[in-house]
């Protein structure tokens, strides 16, 4: 899928209020995706790159932002700085501005978009703050409004689509059955993987290989902690009486 297709896709979520019609319009997107392209979308869709607990952090604070905002556009500094105050979401700045330039959309796919990504929190060292500002302004500059839009969003953690890794186990039963029936089980089984990229991959893997909803949950549920992997812990229950 191309990336400029799968940010459609967000700013028609980031537009939903309803829950229920948000979880269905996660499981349509994910009955297009193929298994690889499902996991990096699942952490795309939270303005991560990987689970949290492989720490993978871009390190580009909002200023940053502006500054790679302000080359990609070639627009001075300061203009940037006061319009990014004016309207408060960088992310819907950028897209005013590829927009007033009939920016088009890339060619470039979502898997190749997360390559890039990746490359671009990867960079430490001396001089790592300038190759993360000219391969982000780079990538700005060959996006369309809407990818432009999240784009931004990601690497500062904004998404802004109000959900959790619970959500998207929602879209992924509402796949399975057209309810959410089946997030106790999916939920199981990220509790002891703790990597909401991996879950979404082998349900989508095996729901394209045409198995069961039964054979899907079986595998869900045979999945077994891992050295090195943080369980996630249980949230307490409330107790009718102390007795």
């Amino acid at each position: 899928m191309k990336f400029s297709r799968f940010a459609l896709y967000l700013s028609e979520i980031e537009a939903i209020s309803s829950r229920l019609l948000m979880t269905e319009k996660i499981s349509d997107l994910y009955a297009k995706l193929k298994p690889d392209e499902a996991k990096i979308a699942s952490y795309l869709f939270l303005g991560k790159l990987a689970p949290n607990y492989k720490g993978v952090e871009f390190n580009l604070a909002l200023k940053t932002m502006i500054k790679i905002t302000a080359q990609a556009f070639s627009k001075p500094l300061a203009e940037v700085t006061a319009d990014y105050k004016q309207i408060g979401d960088l992310g819907d700045l950028v897209y005013q501005y590829r927009l007033s330039q009939k920016g088009k959309p890339s060619n470039l796919s979502i898997t190749q978009t997360y390559q890039k990504l990746w490359e671009i929190a990867e960079q430490s060292g001396e001089g790592s703050v300038e190759r993360k500002i000219f391969l982000m302004v780079k990538l700005l500059s060959q996006a369309g409004p809407i990818e432009s839009k999240y784009l931004v969003r990601i690497p500062l953690g904004l998404i802004r689509l109000g959900f959790s890794e619970l959500t998207l186990l929602d879209g992924l039963s509402w796949l399975l059955t057209g309810g959410k029936t089946l997030r106790p089980v999916l939920e199981a089984g990220f509790n002891v993987r703790s990597d909401i990229g991996l879950i979404v991959e082998k349900v989508i893997e095996a729901y394209r290989a045409g198995l069961t909803t039964e054979q899907i949950t079986m595998k869900v549920s045979q999945l077994k902690a891992k050295p090195g992997i943080p369980i996630r812990p249980a949230l307490a229950s409330r107790l009718a009486s102390l007795n």
